[in-house]
């Protein structure tokens, strides 16, 4: 088959990659996990996306007609057809071997896992219920790095330092990494982290609560203030079943406490547990 012809059977072969690629844009932009914030997942779709897949299409249908088809009508069409699935085989199967060579979340008896922790730490000098404000975030693999949902606050128990409160929080697992991380981010600039001990495929076993463990480093902004905090404590599990996902906020608190209100209170279940107490109970008769 001559080049024009070939050529021509390229463009059509290119312009049917584009149309496929568009139509599966929103599971392609999902397989690279890539934001739609500020249009970026319609941008990479196309701008990237979409020319990849008529470039795609037109070496392939060149190709096809110029070495395999013979000259005629009738050889044309049918060399056609079999560069546009060629192209449609390409395309699915580049994808398609991404998405197998990509990380996907643990599963334990085909569920999804949730890393549910527990922090405890005593109040500073001076420090209020009000005032304290605490981030919880999962370190593992360099995509996925993620704030965890962070409950409200209760009054900690009896083997706890007098003045000390336990935080809540729970989030995803979505890779398999062997060196997770725990970060403790509190208001004030301290930085406290814990390595935990799990398995890159957690099992049956890591759903027990483990021992209570202090803070593995610290690091601290104002080097005055080392004298009068404690590191805090944790604890984890592994629960079998995901959580419902919502969206936390991103802003570290850095800037002198102005997003601390960005955050749930931690002391929301203390102060309510408190003004139960202090109720009078009802007369009887």
């Amino acid at each position: 088959m001559g080049w024009g012809m070939a050529l021509l059977a390229g463009v059509i072969c290119g312009l049917t990659g584009a149309v496929l690629t568009a139509i599966a844009g929103d599971a392609i932009v999902r397989l690279f996990r890539i934001s739609s914030f500020e249009g970026g997942a319609g941008y990479a779709v196309v701008f990237l996306f979409i020319p990849l897949g008529f470039v795609v299409g037109l070496a392939t249908g060149t190709i096809v007609m110029r070495v395999a088809a013979p000259s005629g009508t009738a050889p044309f069409l049918m060399y056609l057809v079999l560069g546009m699935l060629t192209t449609l085989a390409l395309l699915a199967g580049g994808y398609g071997l991404y998405y197998l060579s990509q990380d996907r979340p643990p599963r334990i008896g085909g569920k999804e896992l949730t890393l549910e922790t527990e922090v405890r730490l005593r109040l500073k000098p001076g420090e209020t219920i009000d005032s304290v404000a605490v981030r919880v975030s999962l370190l593992g693999s360099g995509k996925d790095n993620r704030y965890l949902d962070a409950g409200a606050a209760r009054p900690s128990d009896e083997a706890a330092p007098e003045g000390g409160i336990v935080i809540p929080a729970s989030g995803g697992i979505y890779s398999h990494c062997s060196t997770r991380t725990l970060s403790i981010q509190r208001h004030g600039g301290l930085y406290e982290s814990f390595d935990l001990p799990l398995a890159a495929t957690p099992s049956i076993a890591d759903t027990a609560w483990s021992d209570w463990a202090k803070s593995r480093w610290w690091n601290i902004n104002d080097p005055a203030q080392q004298a009068s905090v404690e590191p805090c404590e944790a604890r984890w599990r592994v629960r079998i079943g995901q959580v419902r996902r919502r969206r936390l906020p991103a802003a570290p608190f850095h800037n002198g406490g102005r997003d601390r209100d960005k955050a749930r209170p931690v002391a929301t279940a203390l102060r309510s547990s408190q003004r139960g107490s202090e109720r009078t109970p009802a007369r009887s008769g």
